[in-house]
């Protein structure tokens, strides 16, 4: 700041000069120091700055020192404001003023300049046609003004000028006149009302005869249409005749088929209540002469899940058994269901649930055997006040090597999502695994199918907030899409929020976004985060199949990432998860937990439901604790919600 309470700037493009103006608030006017006004450059260093105690600033530029002295200032004599031309209607015009213009002469410009020629740049212009413009415009370095259409009247145009010293400076006002169009006058008005009165009464007239010969013609033909109608009555009567016939037989025929569909609901309710209590009478019973059922740890609307003992093995194990429904109970669908349960059996991977058994027993109930897990469910984790982004890595970069195993025996998961992964501490150590592989799906739709997917063709399947794109529309898809669902995963992990469908969307609009909407960069939803961290992110969940890596690619790249990250030794949060209710939860209150074209029953391993204590984690959730026997607490998986 100098003397006179001026404050100076260093910027790239010179040394910019705030003098404050009187009036209302905080005004300033701005005026920059260049190349032009003699510094070696206008690139600028902030911290070279220095005030003598003479009052002299000293700059330092990128091309060396500059000086200046506000002493030394002395402001130029003030110049004048000239019109230098005006145009009407595109055409060069010697406007005078009280001159007088034609109403057609109504498109004005004029061109104005302020003669001085120190600092251009610096020179602000403000103007008003008065009888036009409401107020003077704003301060611009406009010198041309253009006005179209002006309306008849009289007007005053007015420029004034701001020189780089901040005196404003008025040019002489000048005044003219738009004429008003003859057919506009008050005679040529007389004249249009004169005219429409004769119009009227000529236009009556003619009316009134049109009416005449009309009325004759219409009474000719009421005549003739009124002996049409008797007859089309008669035609219509015998109709209704014959509808009423038919509506007698169709309600015969309805009232057959509400029999037959209230026969179907008592079947089937009959059957949902034999289950239940053979459910019921399953703990201690032993399964296909090698499962002895323990205590139930889950119902579900499409089976049972036990804790179990493997007799041969003495092992202690998790057995699905799988409730009968409409379209699952055929010998296709059984054996389609023993085929893909090898299939998944076939998965090998520490991070990969242990499917051990699948089969029909000898009374008819197809079953699953997993192993027995101890631990939580990572929802769980995220739910206890979310994951560093550390942890997120680590976790995600888990579950891409538990799907690659699946993906190189051809299994794609196709719900991948936080509560179908589990941390389990059943070995004394943690173990991040991948559950539920869908086989349920395949019980639940039936029919025939090869064993490209665990599930049946035709449907998306999954939940919502987690399908690719290439699965929305209906496209060809491998197993990147399921890279895809851990993209969104991670994003939720690091951010606290889905990418898609954060605010509670209807499952449709979540699909809708997954297809067309760019989430917003993980950068700016947590701050600190590392620019290749949040990058990679997003190229998990590129809408291109192609541009995103393999499962296998994916988890070397997450663990490098977490390796980096716990280098850097910085501890970056996510963001945050309180929030009134999570999206997934909204998502899956909305559309009850099913897929979006058939409700599918999702696998996953039970859980024994007590973690050992001492191998918990800290700052980890405790372990869920057992359900109450008998109580349907938790979906097909055996998780309690």
């Amino acid at each position: 700041m100098d003397a006179r309470g001026r404050l100076y700037f260093m910027t790239n493009r010179g040394v910019a000069q705030w003098t404050p103006e009187n009036g209302p608030g905080p005004n300033y006017q701005t005026r920059v120091f260049s190349m032009n006004q003699g510094l070696p450059s206008n690139e600028c260093n902030q911290g070279a700055f220095y005030r003598d105690s003479a009052g002299r600033l000293w700059v330092g530029t990128v091309a060396g020192a500059a000086v200046y002295d506000p002493a030394l200032e002395t402001l130029p004599p003030v110049r004048s404001v000239v019109l230098e031309q005006t145009r009407v209607n595109g055409r060069p015009f010697e406007l005078t003023a009280g001159q007088r213009l034609r109403h057609a002469e109504n498109n004005l410009a004029f061109e104005y300049a302020l003669l001085d020629f120190s600092e251009p740049d610096a020179i602000r212009y403000q103007v008003q046609l008065e009888g036009y413009d409401p107020a003077p415009s704003a301060w611009t370095t406009e010198t041309r003004a253009v006005y179209t259409n002006v309306p008849s009247g009289t007007y005053t145009f007015r420029v004034w000028a701001r020189d780089p010293h901040g005196r404003v400076i008025a040019m002489s006002p000048l005044a003219f006149q738009v004429l008003t169009p003859w057919w506009l006058t008050w005679w040529a008005w007389v004249g249009y009302v004169g005219c429409g009165f004769g119009a009227v009464y000529a236009g009556v007239r003619w009316r009134l005869r049109a009416l005449e010969r009309q009325n004759a013609e219409l009474e000719a033909k009421v005549a003739e249409r009124t002996a049409a109608l008797a007859a089309a009555k008669a035609e219509v009567e015998a109709q209704n005749q014959a509808l009423a016939a038919a509506k007698t037989e169709v309600e015969r025929k309805n009232a057959a088929l509400d029999e037959k569909v209230a026969a179907l609901e008592a079947s089937q309710r009959r059957a949902d209540r034999i289950f239940s209590a053979l459910a019921e009478a399953l703990p201690g019973t032993v399964l296909d002469g090698k499962y002895r059922l323990g205590r139930k740890l889950g119902a579900g609307g499409y089976g049972v899940v036990f804790a179990g003992e493997h007799l041969g093995l003495q092992r202690g194990v998790a057995v699905k058994v799988f409730k009968p429904v409409a379209g699952n109970d055929s010998a296709e669908a059984l054996e389609r269901f023993r085929r893909e349960g090898l299939l998944a059996a076939q998965i090998r991977d520490r991070h990969v649930v242990e499917v051990m058994d699948a089969g029909v027993s000898g009374e008819g109930m197809a079953y699953l055997v997993m192993e027995l897990l101890e631990g939580y469910a990572v929802r769980e984790e995220m739910r206890g006040g979310g994951l560093g982004v550390g942890r997120a890595l680590r976790v995600c970069g888990a579950v891409c090597r538990g799907l690659a195993a699946a993906h190189g025996v051809g299994v794609v998961h196709r719900d991948v999502k936080p509560e179908n992964v589990y941390v389990d501490w059943s070995g004394g150590e943690e173990v991040v695994k991948v559950v539920d592989f869908g086989i349920a799906t395949v019980l639940e739709r039936g029919g025939g199918g090869g064993l490209e997917t665990l599930t049946g063709t035709g449907a998306v399947v999954g939940t919502p907030a987690y399908i690719a794109p290439e699965r929305v529309v209906g496209g060809e898809y491998d197993g990147r899409a399921d890279v895809y669902a851990v993209g969104v995963m991670l994003y939720e992990m690091v951010c606290g929020v889905l990418p898609f469908g954060g605010r509670g969307e209807s499952g449709i609009r979540v699909l809708l976004a997954h297809v067309h909407d760019v989430p917003v960069g993980p950068g700016k939803m947590v701050a600190g985060l590392d620019e290749e961290v949040s990058g990679y992110m997003l190229r998990l969940l590129a809408k291109d199949a192609g541009e995103r890596p393999t499962a296998a690619e994916a988890a070397a790249e997450l663990e490098r990432l977490a390796d980096k990250v716990a280098a850097e030794g910085g501890v970056v949060r996510s963001g945050s998860l309180e929030r009134e209710v999570s999206v997934s939860d909204t998502i899956q209150e909305t559309l009850g937990g099913k897929a979006v074209a058939e409700g599918d029953a999702t696998m996953a391993t039970a859980t024994s439901l007590s973690p050992k204590p001492a191998a918990t984690p800290p700052e980890m959730p405790s372990s869920l604790t057992a359900p109450t026997d008998g109580a349907d607490t938790s979906d097909t998986t055996g998780q309690p919600r």
